[in-house]
């Protein structure tokens, strides 16, 4: 959506009447579908924090990954936005950003399994 649009001015006037009252508007899937990096700069007035999805990158290297990473969370610090790692899958990526208390981790790497005792003996 472009911002010079009928549509992208009702979205902005949208935006703004969330953020004026205090709250925070976070972006989901940001690099992935219509949350762009354009989209983001856009908007960066209203919003707080971006979560930048990685579903998208699961076929390169994880050094590319990396580096992809970084140039978000580089401009998400210069612009004052939280950051959000979804999808993480790799134990890698997981590791990497760990100790970073900038940087918020969800997804599969982390998402814990029933322990084998607290299973029904019968299903």
């Amino acid at each position: 959506m472009q911002a010079g649009s009928i549509g992208g001015k009702y979205f902005d006037r949208s935006f703004q009447r969330i953020h004026d009252p205090g709250f925070k508007i976070a972006l989901d899937d940001v690099a992935y579908g219509s949350n762009s990096f354009s989209f983001v700069s856009h908007h960066l007035d209203q919003i707080s924090i971006i979560k930048l999805s990685l579903l998208i990158f699961y076929d390169i290297s994880t050094e590319m990954m990396i580096q992809f990473i970084d140039a978000w969370v580089a401009f998400a610090k210069e612009k004052h936005l939280s950051v959000v790692l979804e999808a993480v899958r790799l134990k890698e990526i997981a590791q990497c950003y760990a100790s970073n208390k900038n940087i918020y981790q969800q997804g599969y790497y982390w998402e814990k399994g029933p322990e084998l005792k607290d299973m029904p003996e019968e299903i």
